[in-house]
């Protein structure tokens, strides 16, 4: 299980390419308890946090980001995944971005 579940995330993103029905809710509580078996694991967090984006719960996401920094400061995938969380929750406020600066440009 070790070695096949930190790969998780992106056999399930390969599989619905292919137009696979996906069961996040088995895939995510199982990841829950990788992560609780392992949890000095940043590659289990990450792969945690990436299926809670993958259907919009980024406040739990964010969470079990924010929990795996003390543990793995240096992992960049703690960060760049962090980062994509805060994107696809502020996806209305980005959209919004350059109308308001066109808006800023004309006053």
């Amino acid at each position: 299980m070790r070695k096949t579940v930190p790969l998780l995330a992106l056999l399930l993103t390969t599989a619905v390419a292919f137009g696979a029905s996906i069961n996040y809710g088995a895939a995510i509580e199982r990841q829950r308890a990788h992560v609780a078996a392992e949890p000095q694991s940043a590659g289990a967090q990450n792969d945690l946090a990436n299926l809670l984006v993958m259907v919009g719960e980024y406040e739990e996401a964010e969470q079990v980001y924010q929990s795996a920094m003390p543990f793995h400061a240096g992992d960049w995938r703690i960060y760049t995944g962090l980062a994509d969380v805060y994107q696809a929750s502020h996806q209305d406020e980005l959209a919004r971005l350059p109308r308001h600066a066109a808006q800023l440009d004309e006053a």
